[in-house]
């Protein structure tokens, strides 16, 4: 009698034991799944950054911060590959090349849904180093950061410009108002007709 109490406590323990390390597995297994379906932390090169197409970028919250460094365009940002830019935005309306100096501007109008040429991106050897924008792409901005301001307007916003200089264009010459510590400057002509955002200059 007492050799089947033990023989029968013995097939109890081999039941048990295997159970208890399936029911822990699948535990382990369920936490795992769940931890996947949280929504991955966001890694920026930066502590933050703002999508200006869904972000006013130049509004009072944010003016006094912001840097080129912060914002992202339809997800693209400076240092971004010629390769990742393509992805994204696609055959641009115009392409012009140097290819003495390994510089590639990239035109973008009607092919994003705009009129007339909205945004040129010009790489440095396949390297996104600016981002213009001109009026037409107001479809895409918000509030302040739309392309309508006067240099005083601008001056409220931004502060007196770090450097200023001329393009000479017809009739009239451009003024450039550059914020290089901001990596931002805006084309004058009696009224803002672009921006541009570039690398800071510190």
């Amino acid at each position: 009698m007492a050799k089947k109490g033990k023989t029968k406590k013995k097939k109890q323990s081999e039941f048990i034991l295997p159970a208890v390390f399936v029911g822990l597995l699948f535990i382990i297994l369920l936490l795992w799944a769940i931890s996947q379906d949280r929504e991955p932390e966001p890694i920026n090169e930066t502590e933050t950054e703002f999508e200006m197409t869904q972000v006013d970028v130049f509004s009072r919250e944010l003016r006094d911060t912001i840097t080129s460094d912060m914002i992202t365009v339809f997800g693209l940002e400076l240092g971004d590959r010629f390769e990742q830019v393509f992805f994204v935005l696609g055959e641009p309306d115009n392409k012009t090349e140097f290819p003495a100096e390994d510089i590639i501007n990239l035109e973008y109008g009607e092919s994003i849904g705009l009129e007339k040429t909205g945004i040129i991106l010009h790489f440095d050897s396949y390297v996104l180093t600016r981002i213009t924008f001109y009026e037409p792409f107001n479809k895409y901005l918000i509030g302040d950061t739309q392309i309508n301001h006067t240099k005083r307007e601008i001056y409220d916003m931004f502060g007196i410009r770090e450097r200023e200089y001329n393009i000479p264009t017809r009739p009239f010459e451009t003024r450039v108002l550059v914020y290089d510590t901001r990596g931002i400057e805006f084309y004058i002509d009696k009224y803002e007709v672009g921006f541009s955002l570039f690398p800071l200059i510190r």
